[in-house]
């Protein structure tokens, strides 16, 4: 079984009493960054913070900003599907996935490492991968999209007294904003 950064509440990455563990955090490496198209590959144990603070040296940001960065690993990220704050701008790890090489249970590499946004040559193995929490292979090494760095951010605070007014309000406000909102969160209290 593969190991991340064991972020997950789910307890998937806990062995039981006859499983071997798999952890990845030792491939931790950079392997290239796409500037024109702004497309970063790394390894499967690398830090989601680590990716951050690289990319944003280049002017870019990562797609997918959850809260657990210092301790979340790309592969894991990957395998799990995870969605993040900026869903609503930037989409889903499926999105923004472009390559992966994963280690099936026979030995066998499945390399699908590119920087090629657009591939049309055949089946798309990558996304059986993307959240298959490492039931199908092992993700070895990730190629992600990034976005272009947002030159401002504004950050606005309502309060409502029922769901549906923050439905209300997520609705204008995407009706207003368009493609430049980017997150929006609900507090229940």
């Amino acid at each position: 079984m593969p190991q991340g950064g064991n972020t997950s509440l789910v307890g998937g990455s806990v062995p039981f009493i006859d499983e071997i563990i798999i952890n990845l955090s030792l491939m931790k490496s950079i392997l290239f960054f796409d500037e024109h198209q702004r497309i970063i590959g790394a390894e499967a144990g690398t830090l989601l913070m680590e990716i951050e603070k690289f990319v944003f040296q280049k002017k870019a940001q990562f797609p997918i900003d959850i809260g657990s960065r210092s301790l979340c690993q790309l592969g894991g990220l990957v395998a799990m599907n995870a969605q993040g704050m900026r869903l609503i701008s930037n989409n889903s790890v499926h999105a923004n996935c472009i390559g992966l090489k994963v280690v099936l249970p026979s030995g066998e590499i499945i390399d699908q490492m590119t920087t090629h946004r657009k591939d049309s040559t055949g089946y798309d193995l990558k996304h059986l991968f993307i959240g298959s929490e490492g039931t199908l292979g092992i993700i070895t090494e990730c190629a992600i999209l990034c976005q272009q760095m947002p030159l401002d951010r504004i950050t606005a605070f309502f309060s409502v007294s029922t769901f549906l007014g923050v439905s209300n309000i997520v609705k204008q406000a995407k009706i207003d904003l368009g493609n430049i909102m980017s997150a929006c969160e609900f507090l229940d209290i």
